[in-house]
């Protein structure tokens, strides 16, 4: 397996998707780069794939947003950790936050299995 270090900057990415599955528990979260902003390093590579295993404290909520809502949903405002355990991600429409055990962060193509 190859592995680099990869510098990330999530505020230039849309948040794509995010997939809680309360079995496990796991939560999956997936970022993209516009082509215009993605690292020449991760062009090929514009998804940003955020695995958090023994999820806990699980909070979603949802805005309704106005009219430009569509334009702006996916834009990050604040994905924060807090150094330990607890994570929380905000986004034009969504604040999400939860406690996780472990978190793997990885880059995938267009036609990766995201």
């Amino acid at each position: 397996m190859d592995r680099r270090d990869e510098k990330v900057y999530l505020h230039d990415t849309d948040f794509r998707s995010l997939t809680y599955t309360p079995s496990g528990p796991s939560l999956r979260l997936v970022f993209e780069y516009d082509p215009d902003w993605a690292p020449a390093e991760l062009r090929d590579r514009p998804f940003v794939l955020f695995r958090f295993d023994g999820v806990c404290e699980f909070l979603c909520e949802e805005e309704t947003g106005g009219s430009d809502a569509a334009d702006v949903a996916g834009q990050v405002a604040l994905f924060d950790w807090d150094g330990e355990d607890f994570f929380t991600l905000e986004t034009y429409l969504l604040r999400v936050s939860f406690r996780a055990a472990r978190t793997v962060v990885t880059t995938a193509g267009p036609r990766a299995d995201r």
